[in-house]
C-alpha cells in the first residue's frame, strides 16, 4: 500500500469515527433530554350567549323563575336568552343569614312616551318566595359559569 492510499484510508477511517461519535452524542443527548412539557388546553367557558352577546369575564347577577324553594336554597331556572349564559341552566342559589330579600315592584302600565321607569322596593322574608316567582339573584362573588353559589341578595320582580 502506498503512502497516498494509506493516508486516504486513515482519512476515511477518521471521518467514519467522527460521524459515529456525532451519532452517539446526538442519540445520548436526544434520549436523555428532559421531556417537553405539554399543557392540555382547558375547555374554555362559552364566550357568547345564544343571542350572540359576549359573556363578560365577571358576572354578579342572574335572573330566572323559581322552580323549588328549599330550606336554605332556591332552584332557579335561568334562561340563556336573557342572562350571560351559553345555555339554559338550573341554578342552586344558596342563602345565608346575610342574604337580603326584596320585592321590586314595577308599574302595571308603561306608556310608549315613558323614558324613566320608576320602581319601588320592599323587604321580604325567605318564606315569602314562592314557586313561579321571577327573581333576580345577586352575588358578591363572580358567578360566571357557576350553577351553585350563595346569594347576597334575592329580588322578586313583580308588577
Amino acid at each position: 500500500m502506498t503512502k497516498k492510499e494509506f493516508n486516504t484510508v486513515i482519512a476515511v477511517t477518521l471521518l467514519l469515527i467522527i460521524l459515529i461519535l456525532i451519532g452517539i452524542v446526538f442519540t445520548v443527548v436526544y434520549k436523555f433530554r428532559a421531556p417537553a412539557i405539554t399543557v392540555e388546553p382547558q375547555p374554555k367557558a362559552a364566550e357568547v350567549t345564544v343571542t350572540g352577546l359576549k359573556i363578560p369575564p365577571v358576572v354578579y347577577v342572574y335572573n330566572g323563575v323559581v322552580q323549588k324553594v328549599g330550606q336554605d336554597y332556591l332552584l332557579v331556572a335561568a334562561r340563556s336568552h336573557n342572562n350571560y349564559l351559553a345555555k339554559d341552566v338550573v341554578l342552586k342559589v344558596l342563602t345565608d343569614p346575610q342574604t337580603e330579600f326584596k320585592k321590586r315592584i314595577f308599574p302595571g302600565n308603561i306608556s310608549e312616551e315613558t323614558t324613566i321607569i320608576t320602581t319601588s322596593e320592599k323587604l321580604l322574608k325567605f318564606s315569602d318566595i314562592k314557586i313561579g316567582d321571577l327573581v333576580e339573584v345577586h352575588s358578591e362573588q363572580n358567578i360566571r359559569g357557576l350553577v351553585d353559589f350563595t346569594a347576597s341578595q334575592v329580588k322578586v320582580l313583580a308588577i
